[in-house]
């Protein structure tokens, strides 16, 4: 753990990178999320299910790294934190989860506040997310791990090193180390530096796990109702 925390300065804003990716990147999906699982849920949508199957179709028959790339290339967001919050920021699974949720809450509630006036956004956000707590709880922790545990997307498109989030951080330092002469460590005179690999890759993966375990027990009321009710309908 002090080999971790001291030896590499940019420890600590590695951790500051992850967190606003993580906290700005779960907002966002789940709010994008959300907003394309409601309407498909309303059976009266025109083209519903046309929809859904592109959807499925995009989902099932990923372009691949290839094109993904070139998209972030040519949109200019390589080597920003946009490139690491974007290409996540829908999961197709995660949609029909939510959508299927919402077609369980009954539609009388929902004529009813448009009856009153209520904008289709106004429902969303104000009656029906508030009642869906535990999907949203569940979504919520499925994305926010995601976007924790993500290093390959940084590790593709991040070259500056401040702009790298823990996870690269902790793959490049068990790299180095990995790739570092073995003799040259053993007869270094910084015990620092003489410390196992196994301790080094075990305290790593600790840390790594360390923010999510602290996180999952306030959501996990919600986690098993949300994930079950959620997958009732096919």
């Amino acid at each position: 753990f002090v080999y971790i925390f001291t030896r590499r300065p940019i420890f600590v804003n590695s951790i500051k990178i992850s967190l606003i990716v993580t906290i700005v990147g779960t907002l966002m999906s789940v709010t994008v999320t959300a907003m394309t699982a409601f309407p498909l849920s309303n059976v009266r949508l025109p083209g519903r299910k046309i929809l859904i199957m592109v959807f499925i179709f995009a989902w099932l028959f990923d372009p691949g790294l290839v094109p993904s790339y070139l998209l972030v290339r040519e949109l200019r967001l390589a080597d920003t934190l946009w490139a690491l919050i974007l290409p996540p920021l829908l999961l197709v699974f995660f949609m029909l989860l939510m959508k299927n949720y919402f077609e369980g809450i009954p539609e009388d509630l929902i004529d009813a506040a448009r009856i009153d006036g209520a904008t289709n956004t106004r429902v969303l956000f104000r009656i029906i997310l508030p009642i869906s707590l535990p999907v949203v709880a569940t979504i919520s922790l499925f994305y926010a791990i995601s976007y924790w545990n993500s290093y390959f997307l940084a590790r593709l498109y991040i070259t500056t090193p401040n702009l790298k989030p823990l996870q690269l951080y902790l793959f490049e330092l068990v790299t180095e180390l990995e790739q570092a002469d073995q003799r040259q460590l053993e007869t270094a005179t910084d015990q620092l530096l003489r410390a196992p690999l196994p301790s080094i890759r075990a305290a790593s993966v600790l840390v790594s796990v360390v923010p999510i375990a602290i996180v999952y027990p306030f959501l996990q009321k919600y986690f098993a109702k949300g994930l079950v009710v959620g997958s009732v309908k096919g």
